[in-house]
């Protein structure tokens, strides 16, 4: 395996990573929630969840390496619940040159 760069796992990129997630998860749930639902998954939440009850729970960005591929990825994790209820996960991937590869949301 090779030595792992740690240039764009910075603590400033960290942030970075953590802050576009977080922008992108806000469009997301505003998409779902008050907009057009373009991904058509607001009968996904409870019937009764608005926007100002979503709560962020935990906050995570990490250096992972996946079982036969020679290059870590950054996630970047956001747990979200609603009334005191986990209700999913929104992911951000990023290769290690700091470009974003994916997002995904799961509902749990």
């Amino acid at each position: 395996m090779a030595q792992p760069s740690f240039e764009n796992f910075t603590s400033v990129k960290r942030a970075q990573y953590l802050q576009e997630t977080s922008n992108s998860l806000e469009a997301f749930l505003n998409d779902a929630l008050v907009g057009a639902d373009q991904n058509e998954i607001r009968t996904d939440f409870p019937d009764s969840c608005k926007l100002s009850d979503i709560k962020i729970e935990s906050k995570k960005v990490s250096m992972v390496y996946y079982d036969g591929k020679p290059e870590g990825q950054i996630e970047v994790v956001i747990e979200i619940s609603f009334n005191e209820e986990f209700l999913g996960e929104y992911n951000s991937i990023y290769n290690m040159d700091g470009e974003l590869i994916d997002e995904l949301f799961y509902f749990e």
